[in-house]
């Protein structure tokens, strides 16, 4: 996922801290993985990719096993160990001073301060503290109850003028079936289709972090960014289609004094705002034309 560009990741140490160990789980599913064994992989990956920076937040949700330390002293040896691998200060830094590391958002209790605090992460769709906005609303009525709240959240932090606040909007959640089994992928479909369709209509809004569900390698392998602090459009692409995960994309600067990039698809006698059309959706019919809007000043 981080080779995909993904840069955050929310971790769930549940149904054990055993053995002064961290098992890692998604929902009531162990992964087969210890901490240890993902902490290496992000050391690696940030090694490979020094510039980058990656937000990981931590949470207890199980009874602790076996154990002869709290939750905090294990998490605090894992940080030692790594060396300086963590950034733990007890505020938000700047990028320049944690490139290279991973920012710990810490959801578990701790005696003394130890990351970006975190203990009082609300669900509700939108929880404002002292250092964080988030969105978190998962369990769902429907998909548009999500977008709803999604964008509601959105335009608060679009706002939102205080450097001092981390704006986290996850657009992943879940609508349980008549057995009470979770369908993950009714609101990521919807949601993320919407998404797309936000983000070209608002090219230069500052959201803040924006973690989705089921984003893969696939979609990820040609993307442009639109960097708003240099004015820069530059085009990320790979030379082969089938190429192995580490494999590293060819950066080309394509523009320089662009203050807007958007895309539009054109369907039959309507148009719609759209970056993402799924060519194996039987359902969904191919663009007729595409139209792409770039502003610039540099010209």
């Amino acid at each position: 996922q981080i080779l995909s560009g993904l840069v955050g990741s929310e971790m769930c140490i549940r149904d054990r801290h055993e053995n002064d160990q961290f098992k890692i789980y998604h929902g009531p599913v162990f992964q087969k993985l210890t901490f240890a064994q993902v902490e290496k992989t992000m050391a690696e990956f940030l090694a490979k990719h020094p510039t980058e920076v990656l937000l990981v937040s931590i949470k207890q949700e199980s009874t602790p096993r076996n154990n002869s330390r709290s939750f905090e002293d294990t998490m605090r040896r894992h940080i030692v160990d790594a060396e300086d691998l963590y950034s733990t200060r007890n505020g938000l830094p700047r990028l320049g001073e944690v490139r290279g590391k991973i920012v710990l958002i810490r959801r578990f209790l701790a005696v003394t301060d130890l990351g970006i605090a975190a203990t009082n992460w609300g669900h509700n769709g939108f929880y404002q503290g002292r250092q964080l906005f988030i969105q978190d609303r998962f369990e769902l009525a429907n998909a548009e109850a999500k977008w709803q709240g999604g964008e509601r959240a959105f335009k608060h932090s679009i706002a939102s003028k205080d450097e001092g606040v981390l704006h986290l909007h996850f657009t992943s959640g879940y609508i349980k079936n008549v057995l009470g089994i979770p369908n993950l992928v009714a609101v990521s479909n919807a949601t993320n289709k919407n998404l797309a369709n936000y983000l070209v209509n608002n090219p230069a809004s500052r959201l803040g972090c924006v973690v989705t569900d089921f984003a893969t390698l696939k979609l990820s392998r040609a993307v442009y960014s639109l960097n708003f602090e240099e004015e820069t459009l530059t085009r990320h692409f790979w030379e082969v289609l089938d190429r192995a995960e580490d494999s590293e994309p060819v950066s080309q600067l394509l523009l320089e004094g662009v203050t807007d990039f958007r895309v539009t698809g054109f369907s039959g006698d309507e148009s719609a705002t759209d970056i993402d059309f799924i060519l194996e959706d039987q359902k969904v019919a191919t663009p007729l034309a595409m139209e792409v809007v770039i502003s610039t000043n540099a010209l």
